[in-house]
């Protein structure tokens, strides 16, 4: 359900409020395209996340729980503030950080409590859908 909720989320903010932006309001498409390229490098920082958090992360639930309060807040706070397109970006970037951060951390809690290999398998395939 959790991947879901963040599924809906990330092609309501990545595919539809851009093409709301250039539209409806009729905002500076090199301002957008600035909002939308930083945005984007945000979206690559999933296997350097993933790193830290096997390596760092000690109480995972607590980081899970904390980064979806976060996506969630800025979620609402993207939508609301889509008039100004630097508090968007700022607040879509931290959007797209923490969903990030549930994704990785979920996995890693997935693949931790497979017991076997093929489950393990079964598990990374179900996760990368």
């Amino acid at each position: 359900m959790l991947y879901f909720a963040l599924s809906v989320i990330r092609i309501y903010l990545i595919i539809y409020i851009p093409v709301f932006l250039l539209n409806i309001i009729s905002i500076d498409r090199g301002q957008l395209a600035f909002v939308q390229v930083f945005v984007y490098i945000v979206m690559f920082s999933g296997p350097v996340l993933g790193y830290l958090f096997d390596r760092y992360s000690k109480n995972k639930r607590a980081i899970i729980f904390s980064s979806s309060i976060l996506f969630l807040a800025s979620f609402l706070l993207s939508v609301f503030g889509v008039r100004n397109l630097g508090i968007f970006g700022i607040f879509l970037a931290i959007n797209l950080l923490s969903h990030e951060i549930v994704k990785v951390g979920v996995s890693k809690m997935i693949i931790d409590h497979s017991k076997s290999e093929s489950v393990k398998d079964g598990n990374l395939a179900a996760i990368k859908m």
